[in-house]
């Protein structure tokens, strides 16, 4: 089944060499902890089948590892409150996948026990979208004329303009601005990779009011500590990604929206809306940074339901028997 090249190394030393060879690839810190975590597991569950080396890997480990990880999304386990999410079963096994690919490349393994293993198929959720009076709501909230509520009326109209991710819209320096093109430069996204993507009028004139008219008195805080920073906190600091998520809680709150707001809901109703207004699934992918179109898709879901609801209220031979 499978050669080992050294017969004393360990499944748990090989996990630590996978894991520096993700970080020379630029994995991100966050996954990379997933990683460890799920891998760690893994080699636990291998441990009590007395598999300790990769030459005694076999397909029938990886298939009751499988079994055993489906059982953890259980539907008892959930009502009980023990169970894993499908997805992340279904991420565990994928990263357990690559980890087996990457001994065989080594030369830890001949074959690849993982051949044939399938994930367990799941369902995603709908993401949670806001309607277009709840989006007006929300953008309108922040309507004095102070620089916490020129700063957070700019950061709303940004994060539904550009569908930006929390980090990326904290990360910001004001050199990332061309207000000119009305473009924005995001020079580490999600893994790393660099986009440029465009920014709304509405959004341009927030920005340049809290430019002008807030930016500078935050700067003066005790904090600061990068002067470049575009969003600051009221101690002249950096915006951090926790900050930015009361922001949005507090703004939510102001407009009378439900709980559960947050930089997140701004860039699934923008990816919505801009499917909604005819925009081709490709451009919103990459205005979104997604690498996948398929992550992407998931929005049509939502424009298809509206449609459907569209069809079942408004057309009048909608609700005929047949």
């Amino acid at each position: 089944m499978c050669e080992n090249r050294a017969p004393d190394v360990t499944l748990a030393e090989l996990v630590r060499g996978y894991l520096d060879s993700q970080v020379r690839r630029g994995i991100s810190p966050k996954y990379q902890a997933l990683q460890n975590r799920l891998l760690s597991r893994f080699v636990e569950f291998l441990r009590g089948r007395a598999r300790r080396q990769p030459i005694q890997l076999r397909p029938l480990d990886l298939a009751a590892f499988a079994e055993w990880a489906s059982e953890q999304a259980s539907p008892k386990k959930r009502r009980r409150g023990l169970s894993l999410h499908p997805m992340t079963v279904a991420r565990w096994i994928r990263i357990v996948r690559r980890f087996c690919r990457w001994l065989v490349r080594e030369e830890h393994l001949l074959l690849d026990p993982t051949v044939g293993l399938v994930p367990p198929r799941w369902v995603r959720s709908l993401p949670r979208v806001l309607t277009r009076e709840e989006t007006d709501r929300l953008l309108s909230a922040p309507a004095g004329d102070d620089c916490v509520d020129l700063r957070d009326r700019a950061i709303l109209e940004v994060l539904y303009s550009s569908g930006l991710r929390a980090s990326e819209l904290v990360g910001l320096d004001v050199s990332d601005l061309d207000l000119t093109a009305g473009e924005v430069v995001i020079r580490c996204g999600k893994g790393g990779r660099a986009r440029r993507v465009p920014v709304g009028p509405a959004a341009v004139r927030a920005v340049v009011a809290y430019l002008k008219k807030a930016r500078e008195s935050l700067l003066t805080g005790w904090r600061m500590r990068e002067p470049q920073a575009l969003f600051l906190s009221r101690h002249g600091s950096r915006l951090k990604t926790g900050r930015l998520l009361e922001i949005v809680h507090r703004r939510a709150h102001q407009a009378g929206l439900s709980p559960g707001v947050s930089p997140h809901s701004l860039r699934h109703t923008a990816a919505v809306d801009l499917l909604r207004g005819g925009a081709d699934v490709r451009h919103v992918q990459e205005l979104l940074g997604h690498v996948c179109v398929d992550t992407t898709t998931i929005y049509t879901r939502l424009v298809s339901a509206d449609l459907r609801w569209t069809l079942d209220h408004a057309h009048p031979r909608a609700r005929m028997k047949v």
